[in-house]
């Protein structure tokens, strides 16, 4: 705030200059000494000005800059549209927005060219937070400036209400308890998801995902409108996810509801799931856990069946192993993905690579490794572009028959 006082002679003159070129209501004589004085409104700084220069009261409904804006009867008026178009959507706190017209915003510009715009502030802001101290106390919920529940973005010029809805955020983890389930949901590339007959008219490449198994059942008891899973990494499809679950967080778009008994939801989502899937819903999250989900590649323990081209001995296999444990791999994008990813060198470690089951032609094995490693492609080299691999090693060609997920190193 400007130490200045409203009853200056600096400030008084630049009010008796502006008010004697132009009408102006009590509201917006006062917002162009906005951050003059404290615990006051503007229309109690235009009293006071009007007062000092004993000068009569412009009514509201003459103002030629709001004209009529800041009247109780027109916030009351957008107030009771707001609470009307919200009163099917739970929400606890909101934020107001606005839209003016243009003809105003170049008024209210051509003004403080004139006075200088060190002490002012905007039309808008005062009627967002007028109009929002006046929701507030109507319904009891609460102004919010950073992530409300609800934006509420009043366009003054056509009487028309926006609502934003804030997604709804719930922190998890996922075991995926069956193999050819993808985790996100993959639209069909012939009809972008409207259906036909390549897709079975589903419009999705897969019968289900973990994305849908989760989020379809969430979204009838938030009654949102869509969804999305943010996850901490992702399982081939041919892939178990198990152990202690893989984290993510599933986005509820445009929830109408937000307070949901988890427990519950969690519940339905399994019983639904009917064995594919099984998910612990652990909290509701926030968009700043989204970003921290996203960027953490935490490292991941996983167990895989081994096949070999031919009959290798055990102790070749247990020295490949010991081998490769502690060491530094060096992975090329392997050529499965490479249509969709960029040809990048990537450096992992391998904590621990051991021997869990022998059988000859055929083995399990354990491997703990840095997020992000490749393990199909560490057993069967892919051509070299994977070194140091297990083939390599043995001297043998290996592949992964069957590939597990049984541990994600993060804490919740």
């Amino acid at each position: 705030m400007f130490v200045e006082d409203l009853r200056s002679p600096k400030i008084l003159e630049i009010a008796r200059r502006i008010t004697q070129e132009y009408k102006l209501c009590n509201h917006c004589l006062g917002r162009i000494f906005a951050r003059i004085g404290h615990g006051m409104t503007n229309y109690d700084r235009g009293k006071i000005i009007r007062e000092a220069l004993s000068q009569e009261e412009v009514p509201i409904k003459d103002c030629e800059l709001c004209n009529g804006m800041f009247s109780e009867e027109n916030l009351m008026r957008y107030a009771k549209m707001i609470i009307e178009k919200t009163q099917e959507i739970e929400f606890y706190s909101f934020l107001i927005g606005s839209r003016f017209d243009s003809e105003v915003l170049m008024k209210e510009e051509e003004i403080l060219n004139k006075t200088g715009s060190m002490y002012a502030e905007s039309i808008k802001m005062e009627f967002n937070r007028e109009l929002g101290k006046l929701v507030s106390k109507l319904t009891g919920k609460k102004g919010k400036v950073k992530r409300p529940d609800l934006t509420i973005i009043v366009d003054t010029r056509f009487d028309y209400l926006e609502i934003i809805i804030a997604p709804v955020y719930i922190y998890g983890r996922y075991k995926k308890l069956v193999r050819g389930i993808p985790q996100s949901k993959w639209l069909c590339p012939y009809c972008d998801g409207v259906g036909c007959e390549k897709c079975n008219y589903r419009g999705t490449l897969y019968e289900t995902s973990v994305q849908e198994l989760i989020g379809d059942v969430a979204l009838e008891l938030f009654k949102g409108e869509g969804h999305r899973l943010h996850a901490m990494g992702r399982e081939d499809i041919d892939a178990r996810m198990l152990g202690n679950g893989r984290p993510f967080i599933l986005e509820i778009i445009r929830p109408k509801r937000r307070n949901v008994d988890l427990k519950a939801l969690e519940e339905k989502i399994n019983a639904r799931a009917n064995g594919k899937i099984e998910v612990r819903l652990i909290r509701y999250a926030t968009y700043d856990d989204v970003l921290r989900i996203k960027s953490y590649n935490p490292r991941k323990r996983y167990r895989a069946v081994v096949v070999f081209e031919k009959f290798v001995p055990k102790e070749d296999l247990i020295k490949a192993l010991e081998t490769l444990n502690g060491a530094e791999i060096k992975q090329w994008t392997p050529l499965r993905v490479l249509h969709r990813r960029g040809n990048l060198l990537r450096r992992r470690k391998i904590y621990e690579a051991r021997l869990i089951e022998y059988k000859g032609h055929e083995a399990i094995i354990e491997l703990y490794t840095d997020g992000g490693t490749y393990i199909k492609e560490l057993v069967n080299g892919d051509m070299g572009r994977t070194t140091p691999n297990l083939s390599d090693l043995l001297r043998v060609q290996a592949n992964v028959k069957e590939l597990d997920v049984i541990e994600v190193d993060w804490r919740d």
